[in-house]
């Protein structure tokens, strides 16, 4: 069985870092010593969730062009399962321009439609799935919203995990509607900004205003971390401090981690301290797509906290660590 079912929108990310602060400005020109291609969008997360350990069937279509094609090379090499991506005659593969500058502010341009195609096996794909993992991407696109929304409530009725990430793209949407479909999420992952759209307050009152709804909460909150909410409860799962560089696919990578943990049956505050890990190594690397963090490089910061904690620096041995310290057992 496949760990998740995974819609994706193919995209090339196109990153370029400025020499000068953004923003640009008509006749001005900027200067950059780096333009790096990468697998983005939403490959951030699948990659990072393969590179754990996880299994995962992404869906979506790309075009018939030399962009597709070096998409596919790049998700092959990192042993992504490519059956159901789809190549759309005509269809011409989504790129993003990601600039960036020393200030660590971003700006996108992006291009947004048609991201799914025909998906004739999706019922039985998500039947043979144990998770599916939605964003605002696939609802704030006018192709695929509909699609998404039938995915969301049928996983939801197969008694399927589901982990749902809004994203940016929450501001294009009524925050009424988001708020009409978390009942059918089991964890709603967003930034403090993000949340903001969809309620008020403290980011402890806006996760108990939106985990009221029926889900648990993940409100992510930069280098402070991520403050969780379920039930009646909620607590902050410290961050870390590493130096910054790029914050591009910190949120991918912190939600591929937290996937991990959760279907790992690792306690609720050990998998923030995974997920908070993978964030941070994220942070201190420029770009997306393949520059996603390694197990190394994740354990690396998690041994800040913990020295010696994480010995072979497998995927098995950061879960029985963090599970060993979560529940006061003695690490073998």
């Amino acid at each position: 069985m496949t760990d998740i079912y995974y819609p994706l929108m193919p995209t090339v990310d196109m990153t370029v870092l400025l020499e000068q602060p953004l923003p640009i400005v008509e006749g001005q020109t900027k200067d950059t010593r780096s333009m790096v291609m990468q697998a983005g969008g939403l490959a951030n997360t699948v990659i990072e969730a393969v590179r754990l350990g996880l299994s995962v069937l992404p869906v979506g279509q790309m075009g018939q062009d030399l962009f597709g094609d070096w998409l596919i090379e790049q998700y092959k090499e990192e042993r992504i399962d490519t059956s159901r991506l789809h190549r759309e005659p005509g269809f011409e593969t989504q790129k993003v321009l990601v600039l960036a500058d020393r200030q660590r502010a971003h700006a996108f341009v992006s291009m947004n439609r048609g991201a799914f195609g025909p998906l004739p096996d999706w019922r039985q794909d998500l039947q043979d799935s144990r998770a599916l993992c939605l964003t605002g991407y696939h609802l704030a696109c006018e192709d695929t919203c509909d699609q998404a929304v039938r995915m969301l409530k049928t996983a939801h009725q197969m008694g399927k995990l589901v982990f749902f990430d809004p994203g940016p793209t929450i501001a294009k949407l009524p925050p009424d509607w988001v708020c009409s479909l978390l009942p059918y999420c089991d964890y709603l992952v967003l930034t403090a900004d993000e949340a903001a759209y969809l309620a008020s307050g403290s980011a402890e009152e806006m996760a108990a205003a939106l985990a009221a709804h029926g889900c648990q909460v993940v409100l992510k909150d930069g280098g402070r971390g991520c403050y969780l909410y379920r039930g009646n409860t909620g607590f902050w799962a410290p961050g870390y401090q590493v130096p910054v560089v790029d914050t591009t696919g910190a949120g991918d990578s912190f939600l591929a981690a937290f996937m991990l943990g959760v279907l790992s049956d690792l306690p609720l505050a050990a998998t923030a301290a995974l997920a908070n890990g993978a964030g941070a190594a994220m942070v201190q690397k420029l770009g997306s797509g393949r520059m996603v963090p390694t197990v190394d490089e994740i354990a690396a910061v998690l041994e800040q906290r913990w020295p010696q904690a994480f010995g072979g620096r497998r995927v098995p041995q950061l879960l029985d660590g963090l599970r060993a310290l979560f529940l006061g057992e003695t690490r073998q």
